[in-house]
Formats: structure tokens, C-alpha cells, sequence
């Protein structure tokens, strides 16, 4: 009688195990939450399990490659080549704090923060016009397409560096008279732009209205 109790209480036990495992299993194989309306980017493949999700941006821009290209197809009547490349980055409304977790041979992050790109005319003249800062290395060539580390080094220059009270009078001056500001959202792209302009003043001597300059010109939130 004791052996057969101890029995049943052996089988409970196995069953117990089994069940927790398979629970388990099913658990770690779910799609993990990253936030509504937005979409993982980050490929399952990856090895650093710090990595944070990053959320494909909401908004007109719509949540996927795909509506970008429906955007742009209608407004353009085909996808160029230069935007598929564009659109293939990292375009993410990420905050900064989840930028600087991303390892610096994660992809190039892209632009079009709130709006799809769908004026060439315009995006030309745009990165045309940037080229006045060509001297200046920390103010990239195409705000649509910048390096991770390049991003990262911008942030954390934002983060870490103060203005004087004159100095923070002309960034706040600036953003008042840009379209937008930094950007149109405060999204990691905002924190960015706003670090290369505390360079602009400190290390270049810009004025607001030349800050103010350097944002509209770098603005992404597309055309």
C-alpha cells in the first residue's frame, strides 16, 4: 500500500514537471509586446539579448515598409530606388535611452520620422542645402540615413554637455524659429539634432537663426 502511494505521488510529480515545461516552451516561443503600434525590427537572429525592441514609427507614415511604398507609389507612381534604400534602415521613434543600447553594427538609422518622403524635388534641395556644413563632421550629409555610432555619439553629447545661460537662450531662440525644432517629435532623432546644435554654438559660435537653419534642413519628417 505504501509503495502504491508512493507511486501516485511520483506520477503527480513527473506530470506537474511536464506541464510547467511545456508551458514554458510555448511562452518563449510568443511574440514578445514591444508598445502599441509599433513593429519589432530587430532580426530573432540575434545574439545580445540587451538589445532592446525597436518600434518601426506610427502615424501617417503608417507601421511597415509596405505602407511606406503604398505612400510613396501613389504620390510618386513608383518607388525609387534611392527611397527603397532609405526605407530598408532603421526608421524608429525610439527614445534615446534605447538607441544607446543598439551595438554599433546595428543598421544605419534612417529618417522619415512622421510623414513619408514623397517630394524629391524637395528632398534634394534639402540635402543640397546641408552641404554648407560639410566642414562641420558631426552634421551628417543625409539625416536619413546616419550611422548607429554616429547617433549615439550625438546623444550622449546632448546628454552629458551644458550651455551657458547665453548659450541656452540662442538654442531655445533657434527652436522657435525653425519649423519644427529638433525634430517633430521627441523621438531619439530630436535628442540627436539637438546635440549637434549645442556643438554648433559651442564649438562653431552659431547664432539661433543659423541653428534654426541647420533643424529645418535636417528635418525628417518627410516631404
Amino acid at each position: 500500500m505504501k509503495f502504491q502511494i508512493g507511486q501516485k505521488k511520483l506520477i503527480s510529480i513527473i506530470t506537474i514537471m511536464v506541464a510547467g515545461i511545456a508551458v514554458g516552451v510555448f511562452l518563449l516561443h510568443q511574440e514578445q509586446p514591444v508598445g502599441r503600434g509599433y513593429n519589432t525590427v530587430i532580426a530573432s537572429s540575434s545574439t545580445d539579448q540587451n538589445i532592446p525592441p525597436i518600434g518601426a514609427c506610427t502615424g501617417p507614415l503608417g507601421q511597415s515598409k509596405q505602407n511606406l511604398f503604398a505612400i510613396q507609389t501613389e504620390k510618386l507612381g513608383q518607388v525609387p530606388a534611392m527611397l527603397e534604400q532609405l526605407d530598408s534602415l532603421t526608421i524608429s521613434c525610439n527614445g534615446p535611452d534605447d538607441i544607446m543600447k543598439l551595438p554599433d553594427t546595428f543598421t544605419s538609422m534612417g529618417g522619415q520620422c512622421c510623414g513619408a518622403l514623397t517630394n524629391l524635388t524637395e528632398y534634394n534641395e534639402q540635402i543640397d542645402g546641408l552641404k554648407k556644413f560639410s566642414y562641420i563632421p558631426d552634421v551628417p550629409p543625409n539625416p536619413y540615413n546616419i550611422a548607429v555610432q554616429h547617433v549615439k555619439k550625438m546623444l550622449a553629447y546632448d546628454k552629458y554637455t551644458s550651455l551657458t545661460s547665453e548659450q541656452q537662450a540662442v538654442l531655445d531662440q533657434a527652436a522657435k524659429l525653425s519649423e519644427e525644432g529638433p525634430c517633430c517629435c521627441k523621438c531619439w532623432h530630436w535628442y540627436f539634432n539637438e546635440g549637434v546644435a549645442k556643438e554648433l554654438i559651442i564649438k562653431y559660435n552659431f547664432d539661433a537663426k543659423q541653428v534654426a537653419e541647420f533643424y529645418d534642413l535636417s528635418d525628417t519628417c518627410g516631404v
